[in-house]
């Protein structure tokens, strides 16, 4: 397979995706360099857990698309996961039960330079 120059020079990124509790119509999604994501990703995970709060599943790993929900007490708290793929500002609610009348109000995307 040949490869174009601009391909080799291009750095790999991955979106880590979060949708929480406390404004569940909106998910943020942050870009990052492959090599940072999967910290980031522990990083975002371990900033939850504590007292009474469980992930499943307990470890977070480098495979894209896995979910990791956490929970508490009242139940689920926080989905995490990282992406190949920005999420389009239309997709829906993706982790969480809604209204059929409820809208999600928008996505905050960081892209990193």
């Amino acid at each position: 397979m040949q490869q174009n120059a601009a391909d080799s020079t291009r750095p790999k990124t991955l979106w880590l995706i979060s949708h929480e509790r406390d404004d569940p119509m909106v998910l943020v999604q942050v870009e990052y360099s492959a090599s940072e994501a999967v910290e980031a990703l522990k990083r975002a995970i371990g900033g939850r857990v504590g007292n009474s709060v469980h992930v499943d599943p307990p470890v977070a790993s480098d495979q894209v698309g896995r979910r990791y929900d956490v929970h508490d007490r009242n139940g689920w708290l926080a989905t995490f996961w990282l992406s190949e793929e920005q999420i389009a500002n239309d997709e829906g609610m993706l982790t969480a039960i809604v209204s059929p009348g409820a809208r999600q109000r928008a996505h905050h995307t960081f892209h990193r330079h």
